[in-house]
């Protein structure tokens, strides 16, 4: 039986330090690179038609998620990061993906770092009420 867990947490300003740090290894003495900076802030609105207070206040707005990303490229040197943050309720700041590669030719590279690796029948494959056969029938 386990009684302690030690987990590797990235506090949101590391987090955030590393994400800088890897996009300056793409981009720095370079002539001419890529870079293209993308991110995201999302809200949510909530009405609870069943609670009288929240029928008083007409429902509640609440922060959900701020992400970051960068996707650069310069010759043979590439990088993707996203950093992403949370509510600490749900989690807080983390790295989602941040990894820096190399095109050696053609066919073969190499990613360092924290990757995604595609699993399963991606396209072909849904977990919702609208791509089942019951839906199509």
């Amino acid at each position: 039986m386990i009684q302690k867990c030690t987990c590797l947490r990235f506090p949101s300003a590391f987090g955030l330090a590393i994400l800088m740090f890897l996009l300056t290894l793409a981009v720095k003495a370079q002539d001419k690179p890529e870079l293209k900076i993308g991110g995201a802030l999302r809200f949510n609105y909530n009405l609870s038609s069943w609670k009288e207070a929240q029928k008083k206040r007409g429902g509640d707005f609440g922060y959900d998620m701020f992400r970051i990303n960068a996707v650069a490229a310069y010759k043979e040197v590439f990088l993707n990061a996203e950093y992403r943050l949370y509510s600490q309720g749900f989690g807080g700041g983390f790295l989602k993906q941040g990894w820096v590669g190399y095109n050696f030719n053609e066919e073969d590279q190499i990613h360092v770092g924290l990757t995604q690796v595609p699993f399963g029948i991606q396209q072909y494959n849904s977990h919702n009420w609208f791509f089942n056969l019951s839906y199509y029938v």
